[in-house]
């Protein structure tokens, strides 16, 4: 079976002075893998081995460019409450200064 993809949902995730989000024994998805789970969120059905069990995006990339693949294409995402059928999410772990937003809940620091 194929979804039928009809829009790419980019999360831009703000991020001081481009810091790389992944670390010593952790790469940025699995980061957001390990903040999705402590809220709660659970992937029914894992459609692939990644090993990753919470995380809503297809994809993340990381300050430094970095692509981390999370969920098959396959499978449907968990990132924008409505449109989650027929999209693909990104999680862009960096954004030009004149994208980021400065203030709002969104932003607090999760680092």
């Amino acid at each position: 079976m194929s979804l039928a993809i009809h829009r790419i949902i980019i999360h831009c995730a703000t991020t001081p002075n481009g810091r790389v989000l992944g670390r010593d024994n952790e790469n940025a998805a699995q980061v957001i893998d390990r903040w999705h789970r402590a809220r709660g969120f659970h992937r029914d059905a894992p459609a692939n081995d990644n090993g990753r069990t919470s995380i809503g995006y297809h994809g993340v990339i990381d300050a430094d460019g970095q692509w981390l693949t999370r969920r098959d294409v396959e499978e449907v995402g968990a990132h924008v409450r409505g449109h989650n059928a027929d999209s693909l999410g990104l999680c862009l772990w960096w954004a030009p200064t004149s994208l980021r937003r400065r203030s709002g809940p969104c932003c607090a620091p999760r680092y």
